[in-house]
């Protein structure tokens, strides 16, 4: 049965099973029923722009040094897209098929140490960046070294300063496509993740998900 969160009164949060009978979400966690609509309608919309899509997960995280009590830290992931956005940009110039990128994030806290970070998802054109290329932290070549350049900019480090900030865990990037409804549902079994209730803290005035669809 669904419930409301019981500190975020406007938001339902759905048990650990299947979503709307048709996807099966990751893990054994409880979920939020509207991040998971979003993260369909992500889906939807940007297979019907590009026909395939590639899609990255990395995580976002801050240097240890940082106060982030006192660091306004949660304007870092919209100026994270921005950084990306011109990246890409100027990367489109030297392909045959334009990838501006759609993004997913949620904020959580981490368990043992309290700290924020963001998991996000960041979806381009399936025919301009391969998912079995896409990983070289080093270069501005692939999709890959936009993103942790972008993130390193954001927080206005120099790579051996930020070494790591930007995580790509394992089997991080995939495709899928319309044609393809098996990629469909692993894809968005990997982005369920973001939509789990554990660790996303609610009550500070901060957003805990964010999407773009344009």
């Amino acid at each position: 049965m669904n419930k409301r969160h019981y500190t975020s009164r406007n938001q339902i949060v759905i048990p650990a099973c299947e979503y709307q009978g048709r996807y099966r979400l990751k893990g054994n966690h409880p979920m939020i029923r509207g991040y998971l609509e979003y993260i369909e309608r992500m889906m939807h919309e940007t297979t019907a722009r590009y026909g395939r899509v590639t899609m990255i997960r990395v995580d976002l995280r801050f240097p240890s040094w940082w106060d982030l009590e006192v660091y306004p830290y949660p304007s870092c992931i919209s100026e994270f897209n921005s950084k990306l956005n011109g990246l890409v940009i100027r990367r489109n110039s030297e392909r045959a098929h334009p990838a501006f990128p759609r993004y997913l994030w949620c904020r959580e806290f981490g368990d043992v140490n309290g700290r924020p970070h963001y998991h996000v998802a960041i979806m381009v054109s399936g025919h301009a960046y391969s998912p079995q290329r896409f990983y070289d932290a080093t270069s501005l070549r692939n999709i890959a070294g936009l993103i942790s350049r972008a993130w390193l900019d954001t927080l206005g480090l120099w790579d051996v300063e930020g070494n790591g900030l930007a995580f790509f865990p394992e089997k991080s990037a995939c495709s899928f496509s319309n044609g393809d409804p098996n990629s469909l549902i692993g894809a968005f079994r990997q982005l369920s993740y973001l939509a789990k209730v554990r660790t996303k803290r609610y009550g500070d005035g901060f957003r805990n998900f964010g999407y773009s669809l344009k």
